[in-house]
């Protein structure tokens, strides 16, 4: 690996680690979008949810497999939320 992946590496587990500390839920929510303001869904489609998940990993995995489903179409977007139990 080279120096900039390698502190790529570093840097992302150091955010897991961050992440994972507490009593967290993470959900993965996104959708098909009218346009790149990702404000409104196109219609007919929903906005799509995956988790919970007990870690960002997990949801960052689900994230990533869903991102890169639909990368070749700008006006999808995902993203990862986080609510704290209780």
């Amino acid at each position: 690996m080279t120096v900039v992946q390698n502190s790529i590496v570093l840097v992302f587990n150091g955010i897991i680690r961050q992440k994972e500390m507490g009593s967290k839920k993470y959900w993965v929510i996104g959708g098909h979008y009218t346009d790149t303001d990702f404000v409104t869904l196109v219609e007919g489609c929903e906005l799509e949810e995956y988790g919970p998940f007990d870690t960002y990993k997990k949801a960052y995995i689900k994230w990533s497999e869903r991102a890169w489903k639909t990368v070749d179409i700008c006006c999808y977007r995902f993203t990862i939320k986080e609510k704290k139990d209780g």
